[in-house]
């Protein structure tokens, strides 16, 4: 089991986590983030962090370069995207992000 209380395992799952975003992964490292997310529901609940946050901030390039229009809604669909982000290590169930989303 990977050891995330290490800031520096951190730093590489996000170097990893980039690299899969951007497509530039090579075979090693794509077989190796896919043992590492099968394996741990850790890394696998900040992959979504990761992923949540980079399309919202996506999202909020587009709108601050025109691309989109900006709206109430796509501003609520950010906001309750990355309000979802838990802020600790431990895993996020389905049922306490659907809690959240209620109040």
């Amino acid at each position: 089991m990977t050891n995330l209380d290490k800031p520096q395992t951190k730093l590489e799952l996000l170097a990893l986590f980039g690299k899969s975003r951007d497509e530039e992964l090579n075979l090693a490292e794509a077989e190796l983030l896919n043992k590492l997310l099968i394996s741990d529901s850790r890394i696998r609940g900040l992959y979504r962090g990761f992923a949540a946050i980079e399309s919202g901030l996506e999202e909020i390039a587009q709108l601050q370069s025109g691309k989109k229009n900006a709206t109430d809604a796509n501003m609520s669909v950010i906001h309750d995207t990355i309000s979802d982000i838990p802020v600790t290590d431990q895993p996020q169930t389905s049922d306490s992000a659907s809690n959240r989303r209620k109040k």
